[in-house]
């Protein structure tokens, strides 16, 4: 008798894992093999699509692995930058509003004063000026942070540029992925269109032999659609990390380079030069607040673009892949098949010595999760960034306002700044708490993914392993 052992599938997988379904012979069947090379021929041929299949799907895994750059390491590094320049522009802006607070009112000053009745004391009420290098104090700590997130943003691009380096070489960045999966579909294509002609000639058995093609047929089609989407992934996530942080860089550099301005403005008490800092703080603000759309439209486009490359690259991978109830009809079918066969007085010959099947693998868990954890983060993001970003905006608009003022009302300037830097601190202070927060229970998920062994790099280098044994568990063909 054969005993067979097939999974059926639970839902739509968006990976794929090969399972084995060892065909326990009699003798009687292997001597009816080897009286059949056609037989033969088929099982060999069915035993190399499936190693083709396999090499398919560590394809696949392996760039889904190696090509997730938002790793838990770079979202606490990104972390660290951010804190950091929130922790000491907050500080400054505490400074700042504390310093003009101080300064909203005339100093009341005792002067001689020459009458014709001779000379007198009087009380007499003079402007506030506050101290050039008190302003610069306050700036200093916002310059240090800006500077420290801009070194910070550049070693994230530098990174990423050496971690693509290393893709290349391993020949799994988005490219040259692509290249070797045309390769391995072309070559699984020829072995089955071989195995279909040899299948047309057979004597006997031919309908479990079409049967086991059709469920090879639907692996192959499930493994490329999958390609299809690790493909796109890759390209959008690396097209979004990168827009992110060189918005990120660049806002960082004009903001420093305004703040800059500012102290030296303050130095030789020149406000119109103050204004043109505040103008360069300004744009800071705006990159501040578009920041996240903007990385979303560039990884959207560069999305929208890798689709139609794969589907001209390798048109066979945008089908969708194969139904889950068509691959459970075709397996139920098939399995119906090896049963009736078994019942024979002479076994069927061997098609498998391995049968590949569809399985629900936990690695469809892993997509869901990715999805929904990076939907969250872009939606943090845009949402910390459109509250915090205009209260700088503010802050900037009234020293453009006071910079270039025809009044000169010092008292005045200095209520309007104090007002601009109050509004700005609530802003940083409500970004600094939402770093923190989105911090910890990122954490804390990562902590609890861990303990289960269910983390996307654990889920894949499991996967791997189970490819490769798969592999070394291949019966060689008799």
């Amino acid at each position: 008798m054969i005993r067979v052992s097939l999974a059926f599938i639970r839902a739509f997988p968006t990976c794929i894992v090969l399972s084995l379904a060892l065909l326990s012979m009699t003798p009687n069947t292997v001597q009816a093999q080897t009286s059949s090379p056609v037989a033969s021929r088929i099982d060999a041929l069915s035993q190399q699509i499936v190693r083709q299949e396999i090499e398919l799907d560590r394809l696949v895994t392996s760039t889904h692995l190696k090509n997730d750059i938002t790793t838990i390491e770079k979202r606490r590094r990104q972390f660290l930058w951010a804190v950091i320049n929130s922790t000491a522009t907050e500080a400054g802006l505490i400074d700042a509003t504390a310093l003009f607070f101080t300064h909203t009112r005339h100093v009341n000053k005792l002067v001689r004063e020459s009458t014709p009745e001779g000379t007198r004391t009087i009380e007499k009420g003079f402007p506030n000026h506050v101290s050039p290098s008190a302003i610069a104090g306050t700036l200093y700590p916002q310059i240090i942070g800006q500077e420290i997130n801009f070194g910070g943003d550049l070693f994230e691009l530098t990174y990423n540029v050496i971690a693509r380096s290393k893709l290349k070489k391993q020949q799994l960045d988005p490219k040259r992925a692509l290249k070797r999966a045309k390769e391995l579909t072309h070559e699984l294509d020829a072995t089955m269109e071989e195995r279909q002609k040899l299948t047309a000639e057979a004597s006997q058995h031919k309908e479990v032999y079409q049967a086991e093609g059709v469920v090879l047929k639907d692996i192959e089609m499930a493994l490329l659609a999958e390609f299809a989407r690790q493909y796109v992934n890759a390209r959008r996530e690396y097209a979004w990390q990168n827009a992110l942080d060189t918005t990120d860089l660049t806002r960082n550099a004009v903001g420093a380079v305004g703040n800059q301005i500012s102290v030296h403005a303050a130095y030789i008490h020149d406000n119109r030069l103050n204004g043109a800092g505040n103008i360069l703080a300004l744009l800071s603000a705006i990159g501040i607040t578009t920041r996240p759309y903007i990385a979303w439209a560039i990884a959207h486009t560069d999305s929208h673009i890798a689709h139609r490359t794969i589907a001209r690259e390798l048109p066979s991978s945008t089908d969708g892949g194969t139904p889950a109830e068509k691959l459970k009809m075709d397996e139920n079918h098939l399995q119906d098949l090896l049963r009736a066969q078994a019942e024979e007085p002479s076994p069927r010959f061997s098609a498998l010595n391995v049968e590949g099947t569809l399985l629900a693998s936990p690695v469809e868990e892993l997509d869901s999760r990715e999805r929904k954890a990076k939907s969250k983060r872009v939606f943090d993001d845009m949402a910390r960034s459109a509250i915090y970003g205009p209260t700088k905006a503010a802050n900037s608009i009234i020293g453009v306002v006071v910079g270039y003022s025809r009044t000169a009302d010092v008292t005045q300037h200095n209520r309007l700044s104090a007002a601009g830097n109050l509004t700005y601190t609530c802003g940083q202070g409500f970004n600094f708490c939402e770093l923190w927060r989105e911090r910890i229970l990122d954490e804390r998920h990562h902590h609890e993914l861990y303990a289960e062994g269910k983390t996307g790099p654990q889920m894949l280098t499991a996967r791997l392993k189970t490819l490769d044994d798969l592999s070394a568990r291949l019966v060689q063909p008799h």
